[in-house]
């Protein structure tokens, strides 16, 4: 399942997207550094791990306390070369990000070809069923929303059959939203032209 997600066209793009930032990051110095799509696998299973064993501290995880450390991440990656990764991790080129101010900037556009490839294999492998229950605040925040998702859920009722045809937007409250919304059609295009190629 997680595969089918997290396809060969995500992993190469998080690994391109890291590398690159990584050489923007240190293109003053000496220090090269690089990702694989072995790596990048492992860390995003290691973050879904850390999500299931919660501990105080990400630190924690490679502490020599035994009652913190947590061997099945420990023993397969250092805690350095962890902390290299998330502070390189990246999912687009910041070179071709719009600035606040300029149009065509997205709240969510430092991730947005990861949202909009997730948007499709949403809706290529959910088939619902006549009931169903959606709900557009699943997850309990007690902080601020800047942003929402809102579910559209299309129903066209037929004498033998229901149909139900789900859409996710995020909407950023932005005054123009078109211009949001622009951005996330050209990043559906480039997303599906290079399913295509």
């Amino acid at each position: 399942m997680f595969s089918y997600y997290f396809d060969d066209y995500i992993i190469d793009l998080v690994v391109r997207e890291t590398n690159r930032f990584a050489d923007q990051t240190l293109a003053d110095t000496t220090t090269t550094w690089e990702t694989s799509a072995a790596e990048i696998k492992a860390y995003l299973g290691f973050q879904i791990l850390m999500g299931i064993n919660r501990l105080p501290e990400i630190r924690d995880y490679w502490a020599m306390d035994a009652k913190l450390h947590y061997s099945p991440i420990a023993s397969r990656i250092s805690r350095n070369r962890f902390e290299e990764i998330t502070r390189y991790l990246h999912f687009v080129d910041n070179t071709d990000l719009p600035s606040r101010d300029e149009p065509g900037f997205h709240r969510l556009q430092k991730v947005l070809p990861v949202v909009v490839a997730m948007k499709e294999r949403f809706l290529n492998c959910y088939d619902p069923h006549p009931q169903n229950s959606i709900d557009e605040a699943m997850i309990p925040f007690k902080g601020i929303y800047i942003m929402y998702i809102h579910i559209h859920v299309c129903i066209n009722l037929d004498i033998i059959f229901m149909y139900i045809h789900v859409h996710m937007h995020v909407y950023t409250f932005r005054q123009v939203d078109h211009e949001a919304i622009h951005a996330q059609q050209t990043c559906e295009a480039r997303v599906q032209g290079v399913g295509k190629g």
